[in-house]
């Protein structure tokens, strides 16, 4: 008897297909915390921009000032 592999192994587990949402991603936006203000990004409205397309996120992000130190 052959000794146990299991390279065969990954290639039979089922694949799971999740389906992102924007609302997925400001959902998670809103665990960042702006560290001045104390605020999440979004409800700041520091996000401007959600893309989603093939897998890939872009996310468009404006600063509340351009010398923002943080």
């Amino acid at each position: 008897m052959p000794p146990f592999s299991s390279a065969g192994l990954l290639s039979r587990r089922p694949t799971i297909e999740v389906m992102t949402t924007t609302d997925h991603v400001l959902a998670a936006l809103r665990g960042v915390l702006d560290p001045e203000l104390g605020a999440d990004i979004v409800e700041l409205g520091m996000v401007h921009d959600v893309d989603i397309d093939d897998g890939h996120i872009t996310i468009g992000l404006a600063l509340t000032i351009a010398e923002c130190p943080m």
